[in-house]
C-alpha cells in the first residue's frame, strides 16, 4: 500500500506539480476539489474528494488515513 498525502489546492499549477511528483514516486494523493474530475492528471493513486473549503465535513474527510497534509492554495 502506498503512502498517502492529503492535498488542498491540487487544481492549480503548483498543485498539479505536487501531484505529478507524488505519482512519480508512488505516493497516493487525497485531493479536495471543487469540481469532480478537475485535476489534469489522472491516476489510480489519486482520490478526488469533491467539496468546498466552507464544508467542515470534507475538510475533516480529506486528510483521513494520510501521513501528511500539503496546502497549495493561491490567489485565483
Amino acid at each position: 500500500m502506498a503512502v498517502t498525502f492529503a492535498l488542498f489546492g491540487g487544481s492549480g499549477a503548483t498543485g498539479q506539480e505536487i501531484i505529478a511528483q507524488a505519482i512519480e514516486r508512488g505516493i497516493a494523493i487525497r485531493g479536495l476539489v471543487h469540481t469532480k474530475n478537475s485535476l489534469k492528471i489522472q491516476s489510480s493513486l489519486i482520490t478526488e474528494i469533491q467539496g468546498s473549503f466552507d464544508d467542515s465535513r470534507v475538510l475533516e474527510q480529506t486528510p483521513q488515513g494520510t501521513k501528511a497534509v500539503i496546502i497549495a492554495i493561491g490567489v485565483a
